[in-house]
């Protein structure tokens, strides 16, 4: 049976999630049943596999690991992961009545607000990232 390896993306190019299938069409349905954090996807690469299950396991882990999806948990558990769960799945009832007044203020979707706000926080993060990477400069 074939096997295919997909990355979905954001708005911002940000890679979301890699996973594997014999079936891209259910799998995503699947998503978008289950995975809360799938209102994000704008975008996803979907490519068939020359090789058995065993074999596209393998090419999913090595994909995981070095390319760091920020919703893989398996293989991967970097703290924007946990940053996103803890600001998705501790949101509380006065958090949601907050972002409803906002958006109906602004006129803007549920979806569409949150995905920007999760966005904005996304980008504060590879900042945070790219400025803990820099080495520190030596004193003089």
């Amino acid at each position: 049976m074939n096997q295919y390896i997909y990355r979905l993306y954001a708005s911002n190019d940000q890679l979301l999630y890699i996973g594997i299938t014999n079936d891209p069409t259910r799998r995503f349905k699947d998503h978008t049943n289950q995975s809360r954090w799938y209102s994000l996807v704008v975008r996803h690469d979907t490519r068939r596999l020359d090789c058995d299950e065993n074999e596209a396991k393998k090419v999913e882990r090595n994909a995981i690991i070095k390319e760091k999806p920020l919703h893989n948990v398996i293989h991967n558990t970097p703290a924007e992961e946990k940053l996103t769960r803890s600001i998705l799945f501790r949101l509380t009832d006065e958090d949601f009545e907050r972002i409803d007044n906002a958006c109906y203020t602004t006129r803007t979707s549920k979806a569409k607000f949150i995905r920007d706000a999760l966005n904005a926080a996304y980008d504060l993060i590879s900042e945070s990232r790219d400025i803990l990477k820099k080495p520190k400069e030596e004193e003089v």
